[in-house]
């Protein structure tokens, strides 16, 4: 009997901040594997999702910060070097937001001679969806592009095109992980992110970004988890705001976060949140 052919491949997503990469990967694997929010530069790691679609095998990563950032240019050509055998970049913008610093950002990964797919994303937002063809035709003269696809990674319109695109990217090899992986993430990663994810929700503006969850205890009892978490800030400011008028807020932010993080568990969750 002969071995089933099967395909392999890696993609990293790009972009400038607040371009959508988070909802994106969320929406390529058909479920929340990166946390997304209103506010910028809210991923803080890069999240690998991987996707198994019969023959087909896909990793994606999803970088944080931004692409102007000295830092997070060395993590992302540091991934690119090692991934590049097997990799096509996912590079996102959005309608009208093109400039120099894409560009220039383009310009300098260019020498890895890796495939990019441009992502025009959030089109749901344009009212004139003919104007979008010309602005397609003004991007190419800006850089050699594999594709140039428009997106709403929110409505999910062409996100089938994109996922066939993809499949078309990948190598003829084995498949590196179970088919039953979704993420690298530990359980303990995913339910800080959660819980990150509802205090950017509730507190908006109030909270820095870049606020930290610890996982303390997770123990699985009797099929059940039990998680003590804890909100860690520098400043005595947010300790108050966090923990509200009668701990209102922090029991608001418990409550919510257990619930989702019992949809992600499939579990019962006995949930413990604390600040310092």
């Amino acid at each position: 009997m002969k071995n089933k052919k099967t395909y392999f491949g890696s993609l990293i997503i790009l972009g400038k901040s607040n371009t959508g990469k988070s909802t994106l990967l969320n929406r390529l694997m058909n479920k929340n594997i990166s946390i997304t929010s209103f506010r910028t530069n809210s991923t803080k790691n890069c999240i690998t999702g991987i996707k198994t679609d019969k023959e087909f095998q896909c990793v994606y990563l999803d970088t944080p910060g931004t692409i102007n950032n000295i830092k997070q240019k060395e993590i992302i050509k540091r991934i690119i070097k090692t991934e590049r055998k097997y990799m096509s970049i996912l590079y996102l913008t959005k309608y009208l937001y093109w400039d120099n610093e894409d560009f220039l950002f383009l310009k300098d990964i260019k020498k890895y001679n890796i495939p990019v797919i441009l992502l025009i994303n959030k089109i749901d937002t344009i009212k004139k969806k003919e104007n979008i063809l010309s602005y397609i035709k003004k991007i190419k003269n800006k850089f050699i592009f594999s594709e140039i696809i428009p997106i709403s990674s929110k409505t999910g319109e062409n996100i089938d095109r994109l996922i066939s695109l993809i499949k078309q990217k990948l190598l003829l090899r084995p498949h590196i992980f179970p088919k039953n992986y979704t993420t690298h993430s530990s359980v303990s990663f995913m339910i800080s992110e959660i819980t990150r994810k509802k205090i950017l929700f509730f507190l908006k503006k109030e909270i820095p970004y870049n606020i930290q969850v610890l996982i303390k205890k997770l123990k699985i009892i009797k099929g059940e988890y039990y998680i003590n978490a804890v909100i860690k800030t520098k400043y005595s400011k947010y300790i108050k705001i966090l923990i509200g008028k009668n701990g209102s807020m922090i029991k608001k932010l418990s409550t919510s976060a257990r619930k989702e993080i019992q949809i992600f568990l499939k579990k019962r969750v006995h949930f413990f949140l604390t600040v310092i």
